[in-house]
């Protein structure tokens, strides 16, 4: 059983309550196949010690943050950086990064603030192509069910890579993948995004 403690009402078990239409919420697939709702302001930091909810388990595990129609969340990584999900989201996340690259799945909508390291990459994988960044602000649209990923570039340096192509986006630029692999730069307003 998992419990998230808060000034409020500490011990409160998260496994037994149930999702609500609107408003800020997610369920996280632990490795192991348990699954714990998250709501409101709860706190989730896999693997850090000084976090509100904290999940340990072994070093080749993943951890799935899923967020219902309707839902948003924001999930801070263990190595700091911070992902906003959208409604209808999916984020697959090693329950430790280890000493190589940063590697997440992904698939939905989502604002990753990723934390700069100088040695360790953070790749973004989705069913299009990969999205590699060394520290840097960039939205990702990549639902399954569309035609095309976008990944729109706020600050930083993004590399964009399919199966047949690959490119280096700046800020303000908008990368667009199609379903052959084929992708497309243009100049966007980053707001609109």
């Amino acid at each position: 059983m998992w419990y998230m403690s808060n000034a409020g009402n500490p011990g409160t078990q998260l496994a037994q309550q149930e999702i609500k239409v609107g408003g800020s919420k997610a369920v996280v697939t632990l490795s192991t196949g348990e699954r714990v709702s998250l709501f409101g302001d709860t706190t989730l930091c896999v693997n850090d010690g000084l976090a509100t909810l904290v999940i340990v388990i072994a070093d080749n595990s993943f951890n799935v943050i899923q967020i219902p129609r309707g839902g948003e969340y924001i999930v801070r990584l263990e190595d700091g950086t911070t992902v906003y999900l959208n409604s209808e989201s999916e984020l697959r996340v090693p329950v430790h990064f280890g000493k190589g690259e940063r590697v997440v799945w992904f698939t939905g909508e989502a604002y990753f603030s990723v934390k700069h390291e100088k040695n360790r990459k953070f790749i973004v994988r989705t069913d299009k192509a990969d999205i590699a960044v060394l520290g840097t602000e960039f939205g990702v649209r990549a639902y399954t069910e569309e035609k095309e990923l976008l990944t729109t570039l706020v600050k930083g340096a993004v590399e964009v890579k399919s199966d047949n192509d690959v490119h280096r986006i700046v800020p303000g630029e908008q990368a667009k993948v199609d379903h052959e692999g084929k992708i497309v730069v243009q100049e966007v307003n980053v707001e609109e995004f």
